[in-house]
């Protein structure tokens, strides 16, 4: 066949090339060739019609490949392709224990693979390395697993999905759910008020107690004074009836 008309290359960060270019007869369409280490990896891009001619090739900060090239008969006009990939693995996945359960949070990949990401899936296990698959959740950061037993580990990896596939799992963490101490119920100002009143009741009263056992006891000494102060005179009077009989004759 008649292969390699309108070349162009680019470099990977790798050290890798990246090469497209136009396939002639008997296929006439656009084809990406990279160097994977060991063999070359090949794919056409489009093979609509006569397509591929004037191609150029650069290559983003995730090693994606962009192509832009002339297609012929029956459109005549300039087209772009963009290699879409799975994401690279989600970042900084992190998890925070509560009450029977583990909130989970992470940062988007550093790729979404040239397709906008739509879900993320998220594994749960018991032993590290464990995991198996505990939910899929939307275009979301973070997720709450609830229902967990207080004082188990659980370990959690969490990937990316997008049109073409899920992506590789990210970094590995884990939690372990224990109980939270709650804080005692506030008093409302009400009960507050109410507390008050009654303790300034109680101080009334052992007020009002301890001033009538003062006056009670200032009384009693004057009671048992007065019958001590009609005694002398009661006993001269008796002593003035008894008189000493006479002597015997």
């Amino acid at each position: 066949d008649t292969v390699g008309q309108y070349t162009s290359i680019a470099i990977a960060n790798n050290g890798n090339p990246h090469i497209s270019y136009y396939k002639d007869w008997p296929d006439y369409d656009l084809k990406h060739a990279k160097w994977t280490g060991s063999s070359w990896s090949i794919e056409t891009i489009d093979s609509v019609d006569t397509v591929g001619q004037y191609t150029s090739i650069a290559l983003d900060s995730s090693d994606n490949p962009h192509i832009g090239y002339y297609k012929n008969w029956p459109d005549y006009n300039l087209k772009y392709a963009k290699e879409i990939t799975v994401p690279s693995k989600p970042q900084n996945l992190l998890a925070v224990a509560g009450d029977e359960q583990v909130t989970l949070t992470w940062t988007i990949p550093n790729s979404d693979g040239g397709s906008p990401i739509t879900n993320y899936t998220i594994y749960r296990g018991m032993t590290s390395g464990g995991e198996t698959l505990l939910t899929t959740v939307g275009n979301n950061l973070a997720y709450t697993d609830t229902g967990l037993s207080n004082g188990q580990i659980y370990y959690y990896k969490v990937s990316a999905v997008n049109s073409v596939g899920e992506g590789p799992k990210s970094n590995e963490t884990s939690a372990t759910p224990t109980t939270v101490p709650t804080d005692p119920p506030q008093k409302s100002i009400f009960e507050e008020l109410w507390f008050w009143l009654l303790i300034g009741i109680i101080l009334a009263i052992i007020i009002i107690v301890i001033i009538l056992l003062v006056v009670r006891k200032k009384k009693e000494p004057q009671l048992q004074q007065q019958p001590q102060q009609s005694l002398p005179q009661q006993y001269p009077a008796i002593h003035q009836q008894q008189s000493p009989p006479p002597p015997p004759p």
